[in-house]
């Protein structure tokens, strides 16, 4: 394994450093540029909105709306033109979505053409080829053409309250097909909503299924409930073909349609790659019902199943139509594993970015160590989903590897999937928080996490382990051995493009840098290190926690 000199990064710069986020261009460059809103607030919902503002260019083709145009923009069965013939040529400073009206491109339909053409006010191409578009018209002498176009993404999070009461109207959303992409189109008293496919985790579904089909019947939308096994075991290519089945049975129609993914999340990435894969994209709205859907899964855009005893080996990037955090509603009968596996998920970003999070999740577990059953605090849910999204907006693609959620996520991909295998499986956040307990002694032996104090660095690692265990999580497991994190380092050699990429906490909690030279005597020294340190602290009575360093991870399958 190659050793690479250390990646420099602290996240409360301003800016992100040219080499770590080098596709950020300037306006007067005409490339993508990218924002993310505040969280906007109301006294019923919070809103969080990931969108890309295009800086769109003259490269863009010109669509062709006619009848009989086939995939080029027309659709028989729709009222508005399909947004894949949308140019990616937008009026100057024009914010994501944008109204297929804004786009300067063709003329509108005469009048009297307007009833044959279902009365809709369509435009269409002019003919003939100009090459005004894409640069000119030398293709025709070289034979080497250009095609180039910008896609905005945008969708939103809302935290809710009563998702499933029936005088909330949120899961009736519907989808606007009048701007690029496709948005949520809130419901509108009286106006038809249309048939619904509901996914739903098996488990879920024994608890609320009822409730669920009661709300669609409530508001007299035909709906088919789908219950689905969803679990590391069952996140396989099977899964995704048995909702494409559905899909297929239900005949959904992906323009007026949205298919609605309820249950944690091995639910949404399996749901959300099954729609991404039906004709191409059809649009998802997400509930997750546990607290790692509700910060991490539900958040981003991968999809993923697990292929060939890999984890996430088949996947894509989709955005969500939309996503409904309701916490009050699922979490209240939510076992305290499944509260530590989410926490696992906000503890990292607590540690990469947000001393104040770390705080408060401190505080959280003081007031009350019984995590059984308990939701965080708003401000704990608000700041971990925030924080999601300030890391993941701007490179919601992983066109740069340097991320600094990439944290916890080292070594546990292997050491999870290896648990799979023995009488103890790991949940997601229980491998990310043993991943992130090495991290933080290979942070500490470097010298970063506290470079001005040795002891106080040393403080902070015992510091970290006891807020790991006071919330439920793993500090010692049979598939977390030195050997497997040592083929994990290699494994995610191949992953990140040559490089380890390993983000480290540095300066205190709350501060990231990379690290390129992590070497395998590293992390065998660190290994050891911490777990003496987890046997000291255990003996000592300093792990809080209800089940001590190996938490509460029970024998069987996960289900």
């Amino acid at each position: 394994m190659s050793a690479q000199p250390a990646t420099n990064f602290n996240n409360n710069q301003a800016s992100l450093d040219s080499h770590i986020r080098p596709f950020e261009k300037s306006a007067s460059n005409n490339t993508l540029s990218s924002v993310v809103e505040d969280a906007a607030s109301t006294t019923t919902s919070s809103s969080f909105s990931s969108k890309h503002i295009p800086l769109l260019h003259s490269a863009a083709l010109k669509p062709d709306f006619r009848r009989g145009s086939g995939d080029s923009g027309y659709d028989e069965g729709s009222s508005s033109p399909s947004p894949l013939a949308t140019p990616d040529l937008a009026p100057s400073g024009a914010q994501s979505p944008v109204s297929l009206d804004e786009f300067p491109f063709g003329h509108k339909l005469a009048a009297q053409d307007r009833e044959e053409h279902h009365g809709v006010d369509q435009k269409i191409n002019n003919a003939g080829l100009n090459g005004l578009d894409i640069g000119g018209v030398t293709g025709l002498e070289t034979g080497s053409f250009v095609a180039s176009a910008m896609m905005p993404i945008r969708y939103e999070i809302k935290c809710v309250d009563g998702i499933l009461d029936p005088s909330n109207t949120d899961l009736l959303v519907g989808i606007d097909c009048s701007t690029f992409p496709v948005t949520m189109k809130p419901y509108t008293a009286g106006a038809p909503v249309g048939r619904r496919l509901v996914i739903v985790d098996n488990n879920v579904y024994a608890l609320l299924g009822d409730k669920i089909k009661a709300y669609f019947d409530h508001h007299g939308v035909e709906s088919h409930i789908h219950p689905l096994r969803a679990s590391e075991n069952t996140k396989e290519f099977d899964s995704v073909q048995e909702l494409l089945q559905q899909f297929k049975k239900f005949d959904i129609d992906r323009r007026n349609e949205p298919i609605i993914a309820v249950g944690g999340g091995v639910t949404l990435d399996i749901c959300s790659l099954a729609a991404n894969l039906w004709r191409r994209n059809t649009p998802i709205v997400k509930v997750p019902t546990t607290l790692i859907g509700m910060v991490d899964a539900g958040v981003g855009v991968k999809t993923a199943v697990n292929w060939c005893g890999g984890k996430n080996k088949i996947g894509t990037y989709c955005a969500p139509l939309g996503v409904f955090v309701d916490a009050e509603q699922f979490l209240g009968s939510t076992g305290g594993r499944g509260v530590g596996n989410g926490m696992g998920e906000i503890l990292k970003m607590a540690c990469v970015k947000d001393l104040e999070l770390f705080e408060l999740m401190e505080g959280w577990v003081i007031a009350k160590p019984e995590i059984e059953g308990r939701a965080p605090t708003s401000m704990i849910m608000k700041r971990a989903i925030q924080g999601m999204l300030e890391e993941l907006a701007p490179n919601l693609f992983e066109h740069t590897l340097y991320r600094v959620v990439d944290y916890g996520h080292t070594f546990s991909p292997f050491v999870e999937m290896d648990a799979l295998e023995t009488n103890k499986p790991l949940l997601h956040g229980e491998a990310v928080n043993l991943d992130m307990a090495l991290s933080t002694m290979l942070a500490h032996n470097r010298g970063w996490l506290y470079p001005a104090s040795a002891s106080h660095s040393f403080s902070l690692v015992r510091r970290t382990y006891a807020l790991m265990s006071a919330l439920g999580l793993p500090l010692r497991h049979a598939s977390f051995t030195a050997n497997n994190c040592i083929t994990a380092l290699g494994e995610i050699e191949k992953a990140r493009g040559g490089r380890v990429r390993v983000p480290l906490m540095s300066g205190g909690i709350g501060v990231t840098r990379f690290a390129d030279d992590v070497c395998e005597d590293e992390v065998a020294r660190g290994w050891e290190d911490m777990c003496d340190l987890v046997a000291e602290m255990e003996r000592n009575g300093e792990l809080k926690g209800q089940f001590g360093a190996e938490a509460q991870v029970t024998e069987g399958p996960l289900e």
